[in-house]
């Protein structure tokens, strides 16, 4: 058996195991989920194997590919989170959304992002020099953004706007009878959450307008979640930002670098949007329902961008498993000076279909 179909088989058995995960109590969690995450372990596999054939540093970089790839297996376990997993635990599934879900999702994306892109530029250095360059980096953004909630993941419950929900939602009717000024007026006495009691500074009507449509319950998840997606969507940014640096210095300089390394960090910088789109569907629904419907569209989008990864990365392994591909390798880590950029086959197609050779001049006849 050829090692693409193995691969192949591969897929559908690990796509047939989540789908028995399902037989466990879980939340929601749809086919285009399941095929995404298969499709993340199949990639999680394929970057070892390359890993394990590529030279220097460029292993490095594939094994934190791996890691992004394979963390997929554990956001895939928040499903079960409260329902089969920790059902005991009150707040399980708080701990699980920030710790995982948020700053150990967001770490590793941003650590495969960030140091293929720092040995790129700095490719005769040590890999440990790369290493606390790329990880300083990493928590100079994360830190600052997600402090509060890895310090306490109660603080969610301490968020202006959740409580002030929450406050709402206690008083007749939701204070849907109330004009705005009087719930806000009565809101500014105090306010309480599940997790704590404090006092309220004062709260605009403006406020309360806003929270109105989010007096449902699938609402107040939103904006108890809000806080988290926004600044995900912030890093997200910050990885299109830093990619599009990458891909148009790369393309300015044409300096020499793994082999097929530039597509697949393309193909990350077109993961990042969907991505985007997920989080602003969220902050932006008023309903659970609401928001699903954007999803699930949107999640079929990174379906068929994680199927171009796989393509991507099985022309990588078939590069570094063969004669030509393992002496460019092993030159570009010796001598790399002495190697230009390798033109892979998908540089060839966009030179085909984009440059257009001139046509020869016809000789004039006396």
């Amino acid at each position: 058996m050829s090692r693409e179909l193995k691969y192949l088989a591969g897929f559908f058995i690990i796509l047939a195991a989540l789908r028995l995960c399902l037989l466990f109590p879980h939340g929601e969690i749809g086919l285009e989920s399941l095929i995404s995450v298969a499709l993340q372990l199949l990639l999680f596999a394929m970057c070892i194997d390359i890993g394990v054939h590529s030279y220097d540093t460029q292993r490095h970089v594939y094994l934190l590919f791996a890691l992004f790839f394979i963390f997929s297996l554990v956001l895939f376990s928040g499903g079960f989170v409260g329902t089969a997993l920790f059902r005991e635990s009150t707040y399980a599934g708080v701990y699980f959304h920030v710790y995982a879900n948020k700053v150990g999702l967001n770490f590793l994306f941003l650590m495969a992002v960030v140091f293929p892109i720092v040995d790129y530029f700095m490719s005769r250095r040590h890999v440990l020099i790369k290493y606390v360059v790329s990880l300083s980096a990493v928590g100079l953004i994360i830190l600052p953004l997600f402090w509060s909630f890895l310090a306490s993941p109660m603080q969610l419950y301490h968020e202006p706007e959740y409580a002030t929900l929450y406050k709402m939602l206690q008083l007749p009717g939701a204070g849907a009878a109330m004009p705005d000024h009087e719930v806000a007026q009565r809101l500014s006495s105090g306010t309480s959450t599940p997790a704590t009691n404090t006092d309220a500074a004062h709260i605009d009507e403006t406020e309360i307008a806003a929270l109105r449509p989010y007096a449902n319950e699938g609402g107040v998840m939103i904006i108890f979640w809000k806080p988290l997606m926004v600044r995900s969507m912030v890093i997200q940014c910050f990885i299109v930002l830093l990619l599009a640096f990458f891909l148009v210095s790369n393309y300015v300089t044409n300096k020499p670098h793994g082999a097929y390394l530039d597509k697949i960090l393309f193909l990350f910088f077109l993961l990042c949007p969907f991505e985007i789109v997920h989080l602003f569907a969220f902050i932006s629904s008023t309903t659970q329902t609401a928001y699903q419907s954007v999803f699930a569209v949107a999640q079929y989008a990174t379906v068929v961008c994680l199927l171009m990864m796989v393509y991507a990365f099985d022309l990588r392994l078939r590069f570094v498993l063969s004669a030509t591909g393992k002496y460019y390798e092993e030159a570009l880590t010796t001598s790399p000076s002495k190697v230009t950029r390798w033109k892979d086959e998908i540089d060839t197609l966009i030179l085909k279909v984009f440059v257009r050779k001139k046509p020869d001049r016809q000789l004039g006849h006396l």
